[in-house]
């Protein structure tokens, strides 16, 4: 039975062949594999006799693709040939839109989903109270809150001892005072954030370093006057007195 189509060709089958290396590996052997039939427009094909020679010798169908698709947190990009593309990555804080050829920037405290489609709140994590460093911090802390009280009992208790007077008791309070704001403030970064923690460990550092320091200042200035002081010892005097070196600290503690 012939059969034609409207054209008059004629409507017939066709055999595949595939092109094969011959057992004992010489070249060469042909095949068939499969039949097309024009009439039906049916293929057939024995993949069981079917042999792909890879380079990684897998025997896998080779692909034939251009360019494959791009992952979930990259774009495409046009290539030279209107069927081929690039495949470029987006930054870590940007997401893919506009079927996939733009990247666009996450707005601030959030951060790309794990999908790259759209941008989810940053959900805050939480110092544990049970990491090895933390506890040794506020365990230091404690015991330097601890001595720094015992010491102001010692200054209370015996402020009337004549080495204690000599050694501008005073100023020896504002010391004492910034040391143990330095170890209060060492609890502001073991805890939550919050407004009063934000501004206590903003603050609360630079602060116990300037009550720490401007005493010592103002203590070796008023020592080097009192040891150049000379016939205008009265004078100065009045300019060393207890009131004026408090006065001088507070004024560069309130500078700093």
């Amino acid at each position: 039975k012939y059969e034609f189509d409207e054209s008059g060709d004629r409507l017939t089958q066709y055999s595949i062949v595939q092109h094969k290396i011959k057992a004992d590996g010489s070249c060469c052997k042909n095949e068939i594999v499969g039949f097309w039939s024009m009439s039906d427009e049916k293929l057939q094909i024995q993949y069981d006799n079917l042999t792909w020679m890879e380079p990684k010798g897998t025997g896998n169908i080779p692909e034939s693709v251009c360019s494959k698709p791009c992952e979930s947190n990259e774009i495409y990009f046009q290539g030279d040939l209107p069927c081929c593309w690039e495949c470029r990555p987006c930054r870590a804080n940007e997401i893919v839109e506009a079927n996939q050829t733009e990247c666009k920037i996450c707005t601030n405290f959030t951060w790309p989903s794990t999908t790259y489609q759209d941008c989810e709140a940053i959900i805050p994590e939480y110092i544990s109270y049970s990491n090895p460093v933390i506890v040794t911090i506020l365990v230091l802390s404690i015991v330097g809150l601890l001595i720094c009280g015992v010491v102001l009992v010692i200054y209370l208790r015996h402020s009337h001892m004549k080495i204690l007077r000599a050694s501008s008791i005073e100023l020896s309070y504002f010391i004492l005072m910034g040391i143990a704001s330095t170890y209060a403030t060492a609890f502001s970064f073991c805890t939550d954030p919050g407004l009063i923690v934000c501004y206590w460990r903003q603050l609360g550092f630079s602060i116990s370093f300037s009550l720490i320091y401007a005493p010592l200042l103002t203590k070796a200035t008023r020592i080097y006057r009192i040891f150049r002081a000379t016939e205008t010892f009265e004078q100065a005097r009045r300019c060393m007195s207890m009131g004026s070196v408090v006065l001088t600290a507070s004024i560069l503690c309130f500078v700093q």
